[in-house]
């Protein structure tokens, strides 16, 4: 076309925005728009230079890469994601077959359900849309907060993701799980890599914009919890937190996520060093009280990884070992 501006071509034709993949929809006008914002109309942008010999100096890279965010082919990609229905697949089957996680020795090992069967049971809960709340009383070293790091996984993976805010009692405990834990994840898993930002502050150790929503690891202090709406909030070792906070962890839950409605979900994980008083114990006290239990593989009888005063019938493991069990006799 040997025109500059070929608006007056198209008024038969509806409203073209070359790089905007929606400009045009039955022949009409994407949109009521006034008229000094049909500048644009029409045209396209050119990404490279005019060809091998040019150099390109006539504009500057943030021109470019304004231009780029208006590309069609990733307008569209990112439209077409959007209506692509989430997998349907559970916490525990992502687990196993999608996330590579890192053991203590250095080993990439999956998941395994049968190492900590009483897990299955609180991640199933967070897949079910009708929980909101799961809390945990758990002894230590029992793999209670893997459950809630594969639902974040899987969210993070499959959908729908969302603010995610998960608290630690220190800035010490938050570093040092993001350098044990999180930052492993993410090295382990380049998708889940690829869906974080590029823009200055979006990869952090402690902070990730993910999908465009940022996974935040803070330390559980008034000012970190003050202006944040999580759709996931993760109260995580809370008997610890300092004491205004320990006694009552659920409160700041109930309050970051009054407005979100049923799509909520939060978690309470620790051990119950406060009593039945207070911390994630009382917090057990306003759920339905579920407890896990599995069977021992030598006596074959039952018993739960933590008791609790409201199954009084329910014993709890206790770790035995025959030290010479398997050592030969001289």
């Amino acid at each position: 076309v040997p025109v500059t501006d070929v608006n007056g071509h198209l008024k038969g034709y509806g409203t073209l925005d070359g790089p905007e993949p929606r400009g045009v929809q039955d022949g009409r006008p994407y949109g009521e728009q006034l008229e000094n914002e049909r500048a644009d109309i029409a045209r396209t942008y050119r990404f490279r230079a005019h060809s091998m010999y040019d150099p390109d100096r006539y504009r500057d890279k943030a021109e470019i890469e304004t231009w780029r965010h208006r590309d069609p082919l990733a307008l569209l990609g990112d439209a077409l994601a959007l209506l692509t229905p989430p997998e349907r697949i559970s916490t525990v089957d992502c687990a196993e077959t999608r996330k590579l996680p890192g053991a203590t020795d250095g080993a990439v090992v999956r998941y395994d359900r049968w190492q900590t069967p009483y897990n299955v049971g609180p991640m199933n809960s967070l897949d079910n849309p009708g929980c909101n709340l799961i809390v945990m009383v758990k002894p230590s070293r029992s793999g209670g907060t893997t459950v809630v790091e594969n639902y974040l996984f899987k969210i993070a993976k499959f959908g729908p993701m969302g603010h995610v805010a998960w608290y630690l009692n220190t800035d010490d405990a938050v570093r040092d799980y993001c350098r044990t834990v999180v930052k492993p994840m993410f090295e382990l898993n380049p998708d889940l890599q690829a869906r974080v930002g590029t823009e200055r502050g979006d990869d952090t150790d402690s902070f990730k914009r993910l999908s465009n929503y940022p996974l935040e690891f803070l330390a559980a202090k008034d000012s970190n919890f003050r202006n944040r709406e999580p759709v996931l909030m993760v109260s995580d070792e809370t008997d610890a937190w300092a004491k205004r906070f320990a006694a009552s962890p659920k409160v700041q839950i109930d309050g970051r996520q009054k407005r979100i409605g049923s799509r909520r979900k939060a978690a309470i994980l620790s051990h119950a060093d406060l009593g039945w008083t207070s911390g994630v114990a009382a917090a057990y006290e306003d759920t339905s009280r579920g407890i896990f239990v599995m069977q021992c593989p030598e006596c074959l009888g039952h018993a739960a990884a933590y008791a609790t005063k409201f199954w009084p019938g329910v014993p709890e493991f206790r770790l035995h070992w025959d030290a010479n069990r398997y050592v030969d006799d001289p």
